[in-house]
């Protein structure tokens, strides 16, 4: 499942509001500290396929952080 960086924060917050996940969200830095998650059993396969994905959009967020610091230096010149 691929979400646009734009509904991240609606994704979020829907996995709160269902009781999915408990954590505390910093708008202004982009950052959701996760301290809980609704147990699931995993298969390693699964286990394995997640963290690869966790990977890459970790991966897209900062390559999203760069650009938007490199836009907010050239306004702020």
């Amino acid at each position: 499942m691929q979400v646009d960086i734009n509904q991240v924060e609606w994704v979020v917050m829907r996995g709160i509001s269902l009781g999915l996940v408990k954590g505390s969200m910093d708008q202004v830095a982009g950052n959701f500290e996760v301290k809980w998650v609704l147990p699931r059993v995993l298969n390693k396969e699964q286990i394995s396929v997640l963290s690869e994905k966790l990977g890459e959009w970790e991966t897209k967020v900062g390559d999203m952080k760069g650009r938007v610091l490199d836009a907010t230096v050239e306004l702020l010149h």
